[in-house]
């Protein structure tokens, strides 16, 4: 009903929850705890009740109603510090669930039940950029690792699907793109260069390019032509994708 709320968490462990106009909502009973809210917080509707999922920096997870009051207590934890954290939602809550990757390269996922599981992928390195996404159209996720100049896709059987090498060093975690045409793009940002491959690890029409952070596709103009927007050093470039 376009009654928007913004949640933002803060480093007194807090979260505030204001209304478009900036206001504090009136009836917000959240309660501090021993973290703060680092990352996304979501919000997902099941069962006619609302679920406000909150990651907080020492691995605890809060879930909480529209008050602010908890939903759900959890016990287990997520690794500290997480920040490539994804959530997996479906019809009921040991079906839904947030995913992460350990300093070890050990995959974790943290059901809303409260029941943690822990994976690995043979040959998974330490500190690897992390996406849990289904980036195929299957119905079902795929594992993505991005180190050094290296991107890895692995399917829902932990099967490879997709391995890449770029030039230079990857800087950031990838990104995805849903093209007007439908079909999903992955973008990756190196030290030096940016990258758009299709799902199968092909790379597209004159990439790389000139670039060095996050960047953004849309349709800046309604030309029915796809902008991408991205900047290397004090550079803000602009291209017209194919």
């Amino acid at each position: 009903n376009k009654n928007y709320r913004l949640l933002i968490g803060c480093d007194n462990n807090m979260v505030y929850n204001y209304d478009i106009s900036g206001t504090l909502v009136s009836g917000w009973e959240y309660q501090t705890t021993n973290g703060y809210a680092k990352t996304n917080i979501w919000h997902f509707a099941l069962n006619n009740k609302d679920y406000i999922v909150i990651p907080l920096n020492n691995g605890e997870v809060k879930i909480v109603e529209r008050s602010g009051k908890d939903r759900v207590k959890l016990t287990n934890v997520l690794p500290k510090n997480s920040t490539n954290l994804s959530l997996t939602l479906n019809n009921d809550l040991k079906n839904c669930y947030i995913t992460t990757i350990d300093t070890l390269g050990n995959i974790i996922k943290l059901r809303l039940n409260d029941k943690l599981e822990n994976t690995n992928i043979s040959g998974i390195p330490k500190n690897t950029f992390f996406s849990y996404a289904n980036i195929n159209s299957d119905n079902k996720n795929e594992y993505i690792f991005a180190y050094e100049n290296t991107l890895q896709i692995f399917d829902s059987e932990k099967n490879k699907i997709v391995d890449i090498e770029t030039e230079d060093v990857i800087t950031e975690n990838p990104l995805f793109f849903k093209m007007p045409n439908k079909s999903k793009k992955i973008g990756i940002v190196t030290s030096n260069n940016i990258y758009l491959f299709d799902v199968t690890g092909i790379i597209q029409n004159n990439f790389p390019l000139a670039g060095s952070t996050l960047f953004s596709i849309s349709d800046l103009n309604n030309d029915n032509t796809s902008n991408l927007v991205v900047a290397d050093k004090d550079i803000l470039y602009m291209y017209n994708l194919e």
